[in-house]
């Protein structure tokens, strides 16, 4: 998707986060300048004006060829106007299609932060931000109206996460070496604790653990409930790679040429997968969940990894 400067609020610097909500038909977009916008994408034939149903299934998606015109929207029909130049528009061709045209609608805008926006998750109807400005705040999804300021950093923020089971909480981590556990029910800090020392380069969480890694090189598992230290591994460098639990105990994260799997009851590393010479200086930063596999990023290349363990055990709560 492409949003043009022109149809962005002044002062809003460049796009730091995007993040797509209620099944991909709106998106929120966060900026270096602290602004925060929602948008609607709506699908026009660009003929008749009237509107598309995106049946957005990956054969449809294939098909699509961008275009790059930003202006016919305007000449059919008259569907912009001088009260919607909020909107920024692209079209595209299909080949089962008379022209379609994709519409950027903003629908709701505001600054949250006075400094640039670092981090931005969505899940359960809730927006959370951090920013620059060492403030943690809350919105809803569905108009970006502020639900809380969460204060208790005390320097920027560099991750965080919104459980995707009970969505009613939320950690976060800073430059400082802070892990704040929330409840966006009330907006109360749980619980804080000095999770590093150094910047939380990375977060994620289980049924039963939070889990933090660091910028001294160290994976630290915290009881999910009261925030004791369970476990401190050293990890050495890893350049900020993202963290994937891909069972209750299992996770997975990137490391120099490749990934490692982690019991995180033990502590133990179970599996190490090297996607390269293990002395090089290529790290896996991306990692993303493929069912019983993952895809991650290598050098220039995406791989795709496959964990039996996962399939076993999926199968095994089917039966």
């Amino acid at each position: 998707m492409w949003w043009s400067s022109e149809s962005r609020p002044s002062g809003c610097g460049g796009i730091t986060h995007v993040r797509a909500l209620s099944g991909g038909r709106r998106v929120c977009a966060a900026s270096l300048g602290g602004h925060l916008t929602l948008l609607r994408l709506d699908a026009y034939n660009a003929t008749s004006g009237a509107h598309v149903d995106w049946r957005f299934s990956t054969a449809y998606r294939r098909t699509h060829k961008r275009t790059g015109s930003a202006d016919s929207m305007r000449s059919a029909g008259g569907l912009v106007n001088d009260t919607t130049r909020a909107r920024m528009s692209f079209s595209y061709e299909a080949d089962h299609s008379d022209g379609e045209e994709v519409v950027c609608v903003r629908i709701a805008h505001c600054r949250p932060h006075q400094q640039p926006i670092t981090e931005m998750h969505s899940e359960g109807g809730r927006i959370l931000t951090g920013g620059q400005d060492h403030v943690v705040k809350v919105f809803s999804s569905s108009e970006l109206t502020a639900l809380f300021t969460l204060h208790g950093h005390c320097g920027p923020i560099t991750s965080c996460f919104i459980d995707h089971a009970t969505p009613t909480i939320a950690g976060s981590g800073s430059q400082d070496g802070l892990l704040c556990v929330w409840d966006l029910h009330t907006g109360a800090c749980l619980y804080s604790m000095q999770a590093h020392d150094g910047a939380v380069t990375s977060l994620t969480y289980t049924a039963s653990y939070v889990v933090s890694a660091g910028a001294d090189e160290r994976l630290c598992i915290w009881d999910r409930f009261q925030g004791h230290m369970l476990n401190s591994i050293h990890i050495g460098l890893n350049y900020m790679s993202r963290m994937l639990p891909l069972t209750h105990t299992l996770l997975v994260m990137g490391d120099r040429s490749g990934l490692i799997a982690y019991d995180l009851s033990s502590g133990d590393v179970i599996r190490r997968v090297l996607l390269g010479q293990s002395d090089g200086c290529i790290f896996v930063r991306q990692i993303l969940p493929l069912k019983d596999a993952i895809v991650c990023d290598y050098a220039n290349q995406l791989r795709i990894v496959r964990f039996p363990l996962v399939s076993k055990l999926s199968d095994m709560k089917n039966e």
